[in-house]
């Protein structure tokens, strides 16, 4: 079911996913967040709890965090388990997990990858969607894609080891193209 609009309340609890330190947040949320569940070192704020661990991708703390969250025991007697592959939505998030498993560990290449996350990553393939899977991993590149790195190669700065750009105005229908570049 999607949300049409999702207002605060007073009593919701934030959760900040992958944004250990105060510098990583995302300005465009005004909140702090109660919990942070992250992958890399940093100092959280003192007001946040913090859950961190030592692999590869954020996605694998989230995964071990869903696969270890109790049952629950429904009104009518049924028993509720949180990570249900039978449960609508589950899918697609177990492939958001293993996509975000794959790209934070750079196909498993980079020296923080962990048997942690192998594991995460076998369980959540058996279980999410290959064809949406496949689609966000192999997304076809638009030739505006190129136009805009062009852009970006012709406005760069360089102050190592720091890259920096300017794109002039993007047209949100084309904004997918600013995360391609970052990358």
């Amino acid at each position: 079911k999607r949300w049409e609009k999702i207002t605060p309340e007073e009593d919701a609890v934030y959760i900040f996913i992958d944004c250990m330190n105060n510098h990583q947040k995302n300005m465009s949320i005004d909140r702090e967040p109660q919990i942070i569940v992250d992958h890399h070192k940093g100092s959280p704020p003192k007001t946040a709890i913090a859950v961190h661990d030592e692999v590869g991708a954020c996605a694998t703390i989230v995964t071990d965090l869903l696969l270890s969250m109790p049952s629950v025991h429904l009104d009518d007697g049924q028993q509720h388990v949180c990570f249900d592959p039978s449960v609508e939505g589950i899918k697609e998030i177990a492939t958001a997990l293993a996509v975000g498993i794959k790209t934070d560990t750079q196909d498993f290449r980079s020296e923080s990858t962990t048997e942690y996350d192998f594991q995460a990553y076998k369980i959540l393939t058996k279980c999410m969607s290959d064809e949406k899977f496949n689609k966000i991993i192999n997304y076809e590149l638009l030739p505006y894609m190129f136009d805009f790195e062009e852009v970006a190669w012709r406005n760069k700065k360089l102050f190592p080891p720091n890259f920096i750009t300017g794109l002039k105005y993007v047209d949100q229908s084309k904004s997918d193209c600013i995360p391609y570049l970052a990358d």
